[in-house]
């Protein structure tokens, strides 16, 4: 039996060099950038006010009030101010911008401002966000809403990323509907496209040519079931018939032990092989810490696994482990204090218990004795509990917190 830590680093081994393909922006989003940005000039260009407002030169503008000539359109002087906009660029001489609400232009052609201004005040300075040849954008990013912001302000209209991987799978044994459709899911969050082979009939031949069809055209399959002591032979029957390796088979891990791993040669090239086990608990838990992970590298994602979140126990739990051990917990938000609480120990194949889960808490082989308050670091794979304010929550700016 493998250590957690042996089966991924044997899962590695096989990973495929997806091929990359250009898109534009508005298709980019929840992409792997294959390539650095770099940019070409300095953003801003030039410095532009950060207010609506009136530019000026900031030694003219001392404590007090000053009255200054308006000009448009031409260089700054001494004595002088001009009207800018957020966003606008500064005239020649500017260095710094009066916002409106200290400005008094009731009086035709000039301006009353109170001081002082100081050089930079309310200015977005050439090359503050970007200098020429920084990079902007690292190959491996996650593409978001900001990083697009970004691509679009180093003036790119289109962008190359990795193209997806194809995930087939195939549930052995019954009830594909519920697997099948959960798997689905986990694969497109994982950045993958899923390829549904449905359910695989109890016969070696019938299973094989269902994996045979995801061989050649995906870069893996993942089946779900087939790992009892009965149908593994008719698995590995398949396998044989197909030319697959087999490279591990189980993982010191509760849910989650019964894991078949193996590669064959498809049609594109080298394919990842996962057989799990087909209860929910196990499906998920082996999805989340194996063969996620397997998907964001062959992404070239630096960190395949999110950071953990530090939370403290909101129940009592005690536990003995014989073997490592995943326990689902449910995460809540008290007080701006991130909690946990057990939702199902290993075993408990409860659907409705599943989906209040948020996260998993990893314990190592013992007894555990956890008591209210404790801290555990918890690996999120539903940040749905974020969006669960409690009654009466709302936004409320700076000042009245």
């Amino acid at each position: 039996m493998h250590s957690p830590e042996q089966a991924l680093s044997r899962i590695f081994e096989v990973t495929p060099a997806l091929d990359l393909e250009q898109l534009p922006l508005d298709a980019c989003l929840d992409r792997v950038l294959a390539e650095d940005l770099v940019a070409a000039g300095d953003l801003p260009v030039a410095g532009l006010a950060a207010m609506d407002g009136y530019a000026v030169r900031a030694r003219d503008i001392p404590e007090g009030i000053s009255t200054l000539r308006v000009v448009r359109d031409a260089a700054l002087t001494e004595g002088t101010a001009a009207p800018v906009a957020t966003g606008a660029p500064l005239p020649a001489g500017a260095d710094a911008v009066v916002e409106s609400e200290r400005a008094d232009g009731s009086r035709e052609g000039e301006v009353a401002l109170t001081g002082p201004a100081r050089p930079g005040d309310r200015v977005r300075l050439r090359g503050s966000s970007l200098r020429a040849g920084q990079r902007a954008l690292s190959a491996g990013t996650t593409l978001g809403p900001a990083q697009l912001a970004v691509a679009g302000a180093l003036g790119l209209a289109a962008l190359t990323v990795v193209r997806r991987p194809v995930v087939a799978i195939l549930s052995v044994g019954e009830d594909p509907a519920q697997s099948n459709a959960a798997l689905a899911a986990l694969v497109r969050q994982a950045g993958a496209l899923p390829l549904d082979l449905g359910v695989a009939p109890d016969a070696p031949s019938a299973l094989a040519t269902r994996l045979g069809y995801g061989l050649d055209r995906a870069d893996a399959v993942v089946t779900t079931g087939g790992m009892s002591a009965g149908r593994l032979a008719l698995v590995r029957a398949a396998w044989d018939a197909l030319g697959v390796v087999e490279d591990l088979w189980q993982v010191a891990v509760r849910p989650g032990r019964p894991l078949l791993v193996g590669h064959a040669n498809g049609a594109g090239g080298p394919v990842r092989l996962f057989g799990l086990a087909g209860t929910p608990q196990s499906t998920f838990a082996s999805f989340l810490t194996l063969v996620r992970p397997w998907i964001r590298t062959a992404l070239g994602d630096p960190s395949p696994w999110p950071d953990p979140v530090l939370a403290a126990a909101a129940a009592p739990l005690t536990y003995r482990a014989t073997l490592p051990t995943l326990i689902r917990v449910r995460l809540s938000l008290s007080g701006g204090a991130l909690r946990w609480a057990p939702t199902g120990l290993p075993g408990a194949e409860g659907l409705s218990e599943m989906s209040e889960g948020h996260g998993l808490l990893p314990l190592a082989r013992g007894l555990h004795r956890i008591e209210v308050g404790d801290s555990a670091l918890i690996q999120v794979y539903d940040h749905g509990f974020t969006r669960r304010a409690a009654p009466g929550t709302a936004w409320r700016p700076p000042e009245e917190m």
